[in-house]
């Protein structure tokens, strides 16, 4: 990967992500690590990293692979707040968790997963709902960074039933 390449990486939209780690930007410049292993670390892009997490998923355990959902409600959606209105009125919620795994697994009906870059952070919605999750809806809450980290997490959730 050429220098021009790396630097028309796709970023955060806070202005965050690819570019901020000097280490991991080095490395890629220099050709020791890929674009791909970068997202995969978890200083990449999240939707990168969502993508990743998904095809993973679906190539290794492919008689689940309609049982991994992403829930678009959080999404940047094309007519702002009214389009939003029409969502909630459907049922959206704000602060929904990106991927669900809706299998049961050991004290669990199901897994929320919530995928985050290294430096990214949980918004309030996004607590209040890993409290509900949690406390309330007898699912499972995983913050995961990396694609490592979802790769154990669901490794760990289906054969044992804890994450």
């Amino acid at each position: 990967m050429t220098k021009q390449e790396f630097n028309n990486l796709p970023s955060q939209r806070r202005g965050k992500g690819l570019a901020s780690n000097a280490k991991f930007r080095a490395k890629v410049s220099n050709g020791i690590i890929s674009k791909e292993d970068f997202i995969a670390s978890g200083l990449g892009n999240e939707a990168e990293l969502q993508k990743k997490c998904v095809k993973w998923f679906r190539t290794n355990h492919h008689n689940l692979r309609r049982l991994l959902t992403h829930d678009t409600n959080g999404e940047q959606l094309a007519g702002g707040a009214k389009s939003w209105e029409r969502r909630k009125a459907l049922g959206a919620v704000a602060g929904a968790a990106d991927l669900t795994l809706k299998i049961a697994s050991g004290d669990y009906g199901y897994l929320d997963i919530e995928l985050k870059t290294i430096r990214g952070t949980q918004s309030i919605t996004q607590k209040a709902m890993e409290q509900d999750v949690v406390g309330l809806g007898g699912g499972g809450y995983a913050l995961v960074r990396s694609l490592d980290e979802f790769i154990r997490v669901v490794t760990s959730y289906l054969e044992t039933g804890t994450y």
